[in-house]
């Protein structure tokens, strides 16, 4: 079996100017926590527990409008996106600031067998 190598930041924080953003950035400011595999199939589908905290002044909603969910981008070592639009995975309830929830974030591993970088993100 081949695998894909995976590296996430224990901790990454939404900057203002994300390309992932459709509202201001202060809308999904937040930082996350997660421990990925280091190591899983090519094309492997497998779950990461995200602990989220919303850092911003806007609730992340759960419902539209306004709808936010937790996805993922994978990047090879030059730092090219190799998926850029992962799995969307609802929060399951509204996160208001300074409020704190656990995420089961559903990400697919590449299909092509090598070293990528994780990096997890908030899309509205």
């Amino acid at each position: 079996m081949r695998h894909v190598l995976a590296a996430l930041a224990a901790i990454a924080v939404l900057l203002p100017g994300s390309a992932a953003l459709a509202r201001p950035a202060e809308t999904l400011v937040g930082t996350y926590v997660a421990a990925p595999p280091g190591s899983v199939a090519a094309g492997m589908t497998f779950v990461v527990a995200v602990s989220l905290t919303n850092t911003g002044s806007e609730t992340w909603k759960s419902t539209a409008p306004g709808l936010v969910n937790l996805s993922y981008h994978w990047y090879d070592p030059s730092g090219t996106p190799v998926v850029w639009d992962g799995v969307r995975t609802p929060l399951g309830a509204d996160i208001a600031p300074t409020q704190q929830r656990t995420v089961q974030l559903t990400v697919t591993a590449p299909a092509t067998p090598g070293a990528y970088l994780l990096r997890i993100s908030l899309v509205q």
